[in-house]
């Protein structure tokens, strides 16, 4: 009977060492052969419709709660609806007969934003683009294209601030060259529309002396997303670009969102953590 215990015992040592083993040598691919996914609202009484720069095949779609067809009359062209409302994020990849892959998360809204995307002008963008950190001066054009791009990004920040009925959210934080990219959500759950009058980004004094004056610093964004007003029950993507920056020990970093003509202010104090976890484009 000690002998059958002990053989046991031995086992469930050996497969429990076995496993370890295994676990410890695993590795994560590395982060260059990632294809991070763009952003791609389907809704249920829309078609989306993406033209690609080669023919594609069929494409791999997560669930079958969302339609996609090529069109027949050409062999570049893909259709998506949802065959569901209100499904769950899911992913599509597109494989393209020129050896590429196109990865997306999809994402329901009852009314998309926009319902037809080229992505062979977005070939011709990337390709205009100066790689990550070999020109730091970016061109106007350069920069606004990248904070276009960035809308398509995932989240992977989760800093917000609501009130009044509206949200204030940060998606992400990306490195571009010599400024920061940051992609804000914007939310209006109220009937009332939110016009922006303007957004800031500064710094101020982390502690001040009683009765002595703060003293704040404006950061000026070299870019500024173009829409300005949000419509009732309505959420947008706004992209703000900054001089790269950090912030000093005995400073504090802030970005506040103010309402023409109204009172819904908004503010978000970012930390020098949040600033750490950005992504290089």
């Amino acid at each position: 009977m000690r002998t059958i215990i002990f053989l046991l015992l031995l086992l469930n040592y050996l497969f429990l060492f076995d496993s370890v083993a295994s676990a410890q040598s695993t590795r994560p691919l590395p982060g260059q052969t990632e294809v991070p996914p763009f952003r791609l609202e389907v809704g249920y009484d829309f078609t989306t419709v993406l033209r690609f720069p080669s023919p594609i095949y069929p494409s791999d779609r997560g669930t079958q709660q969302v339609i996609a067809q090529i069109e027949p009359s050409t062999s570049n062209i893909l259709k998506l609806k949802a065959g569901e409302r209100n499904f769950s994020p899911t992913s599509l990849h597109v494989y393209t007969h020129d050896n590429r892959v196109y990865a997306f998360e999809l994402v329901y809204a009852e009314k998309p934003s926009c319902t037809t995307y080229d992505l062979s002008q977005l070939e011709s963008s990337l390709k205009n683009l100066p790689a990550a950190g070999s020109s730091p001066k970016a061109s106007a054009y350069q920069l606004a294209t990248v904070c276009e791009l960035v809308k398509f990004r995932l989240p992977f920040l989760q800093l917000a601030d609501h009130r009044f009925g509206m949200g204030c959210r940060l998606q992400g934080i990306y490195l571009f060259g010599d400024h920061l990219l940051f992609d804000w959500e914007l939310s209006n759950t109220s009937n009332i529309p939110y016009e922006i009058d303007f957004a800031r980004f500064y710094m101020k004094d982390a502690r001040r002396v009683k009765s002595s004056s703060t003293q704040q610093t404006a950061l000026q964004p070299d870019y500024s997303d173009a829409q300005t007003l949000i419509g009732g029950n309505q959420t947008i993507r706004y992209v703000m670009a900054i001089p790269r920056t950090t912030i000093p020990d005995n400073k504090e970093f802030y970005f506040e969102l103010f309402e023409k003509n109204g009172g819904r202010h908004l503010s978000l104090r970012i930390k020098n953590r949040h600033l750490l976890k950005a992504r290089t484009l």
